[in-house]
């Protein structure tokens, strides 16, 4: 076991394990012991950082929408195409080149508790986008998001699917519409 760690870092090496659990064995049958066994940590530890495993949970879906939003927040004002294509594109690989982030985010959706703040983060990735799309920019913003949750999910069912052509291309037409 690792000792002495700031508790930031420790709080981050609990959500990586706790990534990795719900990836192996689905947000169901992850356990805290299986997050401490997962960490390598004493029970005690994790529980210091975290009271239970709902705060587990929603310090990762605030962890997740961050690094989402953080990906889709940026100056589009010059060329709105390139940047969602590019944007996109990069969300899109991250989350293919990390199963685990990608299955826990998949899990997080069916989380009663997530929906609030998932529903927060949505409508805000929807309002950023929108900002650059004019006339109808509600509804391209809702398409472009909707596109983007498909590909991530068709990504999960199937390794081999490549999500990049067709998120360039067909972004690209739904943001030129």
């Amino acid at each position: 076991m690792v000792k002495h760690r700031d508790a930031s870092v420790r709080r981050e090496q609990i959500l990586d394990a706790a990534t990795t659990r719900i990836a192996d064995v689905g947000l169901d049958r992850m356990t805290m012991d299986g997050i401490a066994h997962a960490a390598g940590l004493s029970k005690g530890s994790l529980y210091w950082h975290f009271k239970n495993k709902s705060a587990i949970l929603e310090a990762l879906i605030e962890r997740i929408a961050n690094e989402l939003l953080e990906t889709w927040h940026g100056d589009h004002s010059e060329n709105l195409s390139d940047y969602v294509v590019t944007t996109g594109a990069i969300a899109l690989s991250e989350f293919a080149a990390n199963r685990a982030l990608l299955v826990t985010w998949l899990e997080l959706l069916h989380y009663p508790d997530a929906r609030p703040r998932m529903s927060t983060m949505y409508r805000h990735l929807r309002l950023e986008l929108a900002k650059g799309f004019g006339r109808d920019g509600q509804k391209k913003s809702a398409a472009v998001v909707a596109l983007f949750e498909g590909l991530l999910v068709q990504v999960a069912m199937d390794r081999e699917f490549d999500p990049i052509p067709v998120w360039r291309s067909y972004s690209l037409r739904l943001v030129d519409l």
